[in-house]
């Protein structure tokens, strides 16, 4: 039942004592709306949205703005980003001591 897999989930995060990110908030709201319409399909479908909040990829459920797709891809490729920054830094570093 995708209503008492919502409530387990949002036991489990609200355990944590932190703040749900939003898409994942907006999967639990989506499990637990009132309506039985307005609730995933099934299992599969509440299965999916998990899978891919989980893998830092975009949830259905919720739209993101670009600041929050940016904050996504920036901690999904974290250390690519420290790596190329590392680099950047070590070259403008080169650049400016070799003057």
């Amino acid at each position: 039942d995708v209503y008492a897999l919502g409530a387990i989930l949002r036991f489990l995060c609200a355990d944590s004592g932190r703040r749900m990110p939003r898409p994942l908030a907006a999967i639990v709201e989506k499990a637990l709306a009132e309506d039985p319409q307005r609730r995933y399909a099934g299992v599969p479908a509440l299965q999916a949205d998990v899978a891919a909040f989980l893998s830092a990829e975009p949830v259905s459920v919720h739209r993101e703005n670009v600041l929050e797709r940016l904050a996504r891809l920036l901690d999904k490729y974290r250390t690519a980003v420290i790596l190329v920054l590392a680099y950047l830094v070590m070259r403008m570093a080169l650049l400016l001591w070799a003057r």
